[in-house]
């Protein structure tokens, strides 16, 4: 667990230790909540150890900038390894150097040619973002707003799942707000298929008597509450 993070100006996790929040920590909370409270959340950070991911970002913005930070380096191998838990053919990522902008291509096992990232999906794209992003945070803390948004719920299985293996082998802590059943689903498939069900965790933010306050969810209440259809938003 990262001991980089304090919490102590978080007043949504005011009763909540270090040793509570777990790799994967999901915010949900009705209308803007989760949003508020995670802007608050990262005022209370040190920001050279984090990243914020916003709902209007562009995944793939300074892309070519933050492989530059991995390519020929361990990471890489990380990050394609990442990319495999989606498709399994990935062999190799690279950068087209005759055209701007610039694509990035995947070679594919059993093609001859390398076919565009552009290609696979809105989804891919996205995907191959959130993992350039947490490849390179390696022992800090990545922030995800909305992180459902523009991923179809077919796919958010297989993200919570790289999610996870890039957080536990690179030590990456990883905060993330939604308002999506389907992510919530998402999230809870995953855990229940995992040995270590503590690796991840979801947190409701609502407002009580004008307080704001953040009710954590054990796995087996969370089991509880989507197999129930038990409202946590």
């Amino acid at each position: 667990m990262l001991k980089t993070l304090t919490i102590e100006n978080y007043r949504c996790f005011k009763n909540f230790s270090i040793k509570n929040l777990s790799r994967i920590n999901l915010i949900v909370g009705q209308n803007n909540i989760g949003k508020t409270s995670l802007l608050e959340f990262i005022n209370s950070l040190d920001t050279n150890n984090s990243i914020l991911i916003s709902v209007n970002d562009d995944y793939l913005d300074n892309i070519e900038k933050n492989w530059d930070l991995i390519q020929l380096t361990p990471k890489e191998d990380k990050a394609i390894k990442a990319l495999q838990i989606i498709n399994s053919d990935i062999e190799r990522i690279g950068f087209t150097v005759s055209q701007y902008p610039k694509q990035i291509k995947l070679k594919i096992k059993g093609k001859d040619q390398p076919i565009p990232l552009s290609s696979m999906g809105e989804g891919m794209k996205k995907i191959f973002g959130l993992i350039i992003r947490a490849v390179i945070l390696e022992n800090r803390i990545l922030l995800i707003d909305e992180i459902e948004r523009g991923l179809h719920y077919t796919a958010q299985t297989d993200m919570w799942r790289l999610l996870i293996k890039i957080s536990q082998n690179l030590n990456v802590q990883i905060f993330a707000t939604t308002h999506s059943w389907d992510c919530i689903c998402a999230f809870q498939e995953v855990l229940e298929d995992r040995e270590d069900k503590f690796v991840g965790k979801l947190f409701r933010l609502d407002n009580k008597y004008g307080k704001l306050r953040a009710v954590a969810y054990k796995f087996d209440e969370l089991y509880i509450a989507v197999n129930q259809r038990i409202e946590v938003r």
